[in-house]
């Protein structure tokens, strides 16, 4: 079974024609944004030397005698004290493992609206047929969503506070909140040792439900001062409303029969996919 199981769905009726797809799939295997928890006791490295196979790649070059010649390049990160080692991450780069499973997943949609079911050709002849977005279209809160939400995590204080130099764990600290899942997300799915507090389901839960309710730090974002409204139909619409709107926009000019691609994909954060999933009232929290 791929990662794309049709029995996974009602059969659609024989009689509809497939004209147009929307995917939108979250972003793959990657770096932390940025460097924390990397003292003691929680020791999560602060650099990653996990991106070797994106740093080679072929280039032409002019050799002797004008001859043009296949030369291989590799491209190193150095830091701000001069040290450089090939293979090392920048902050939010796909990982190698990253780049696999986001290979992965063209290889499915292949197989599946190529393949099967034939809604692109097996080379495509213009860009115009298919659309791919790297889209960070999160929710931001204002000041208010922190005051109601941080009492939740006062609780996990005496058990987490030690991995982030004492301070105390919440959606506007610092680090925030955000912040620290996503660096032992990522080092979790990249074999890095965690605190085995991390990996307690309860206080993972806790701090997932409450990421979903706030954003990335405002430089990545759009902010929208709507305070605690994360289920109300109008804040709903206006979170979503760009997103949705290019969505709408796009089956709109198939049936116009207008230029249109045949697919849009668009790679996504967490909070890009909970608020969809949250305009679209199938959100489980999760």
């Amino acid at each position: 079974m791929g990662l794309l199981s049709e029995n996974a769905y009602e059969a659609a009726p024989s009689d509809l024609k497939l004209e147009q797809v929307h995917v939108y799939i979250r972003h793959g295997e990657r770096t932390p944004v940025g460097i924390r928890m990397s003292e003691p006791p929680a020791n999560i490295p602060a650099f990653w030397n996990l991106c070797k196979t994106a740093r080679r790649f072929k280039a032409a070059v002019m050799g002797e005698n004008n001859i043009t010649e296949e030369a291989e390049i590799v491209r190193l990160s150095e830091r701000g004290d001069g040290y450089a080692q090939e293979g090392e991450c920048l902050p939010g780069e796909l990982t190698d493992v990253g780049r696999k499973s986001t290979l992965r997943v063209g290889q499915e949609l292949r197989k599946l609206y190529v393949e099967r079911l034939g809604l692109l050709p097996e080379v495509l002849d213009s860009h115009k047929t298919a659309y791919f977005r790297l889209a960070e279209l999160a929710l931001a809160f204002n000041l208010a969503a922190a005051k109601d939400n941080n009492p939740n995590l006062e609780r996990l204080d005496s058990k987490l506070s030690k991995y982030i130099g004492g301070n105390p764990i919440r959606i506007d600290g610092r680090p925030r909140l955000s912040g620290i899942l996503d660096t032992i997300r990522a080092a979790d799915a990249h074999g890095f040792r965690i605190p085995p507090e991390f990996k307690d389901p309860n206080t993972v839960e806790i701090m997932v439900c409450l990421v979903k309710l706030t954003s990335p730090p405002p430089s990545r974002t759009h902010e929208f001062n709507l305070g605690n409204g994360h289920k109300d139909g109008e804040f709903r619409r206006l979170a979503m409303g760009r997103l949705l709107a290019e969505m709408s926009g796009g089956m709109s000019a198939i049936v116009d029969r207008t230029e249109a691609p045949k697919i849009r994909v668009l790679a996504c954060h967490d909070t890009t996919l909970a608020g969809l999933c949250q305009t679209l009232d199938v959100f489980n929290n999760r």
